[in-house]
């Protein structure tokens, strides 16, 4: 899934696994920082990641410490893959408006031709 910039109140861990229905969801998080809220309480943001994964979460979590930077690197690109499929989809849609809009602009030149051969017709 795509990446967010999350806020919490303590310091997350860099990975967190949640068993679902059908496997896990996997929550990778990079950029840890400590930052101070106006009202000067101290909050930690990151850069948040989520995966999903077929596997059982004490499996999941145990290879996902011992390769965090390639299971970073898988979540980043599934991000980029979500962002180029929104992007064609933004180009489908696109496509059909203009095509819309060409067909009524034809149907407006096409009504217009039929009256200048009317007029034509009519020795104007």
């Amino acid at each position: 899934m795509l990446r967010r910039k999350t806020y919490y109140s303590e310091r997350p861990d860099p990975v967190k696994v949640v068993p679902v229905s059908d496997g896990s969801v996997v929550f990778l998080r990079e950029n840890i920082e400590e930052i101070q809220t106006e009202d000067g309480a101290t909050r930690f943001q990151a850069d948040e990641y989520s995966l999903h994964s077929r596997s059982g979460p004490l499996q999941l979590l145990e290879r996902i410490t011992r390769n965090f930077a390639a299971w970073l690197d898988k979540a980043k690109e599934q991000e980029a893959s979500a962002a180029a499929a929104d992007a064609a989809k933004l180009t489908l849609d696109d496509l059909a408006g203009a095509l819309v809009e060409l067909g009524e602009l034809l149907a407006e030149q096409d009504d217009a031709l039929v009256e200048l051969a009317e007029l034509i017709e009519e020795g104007v």
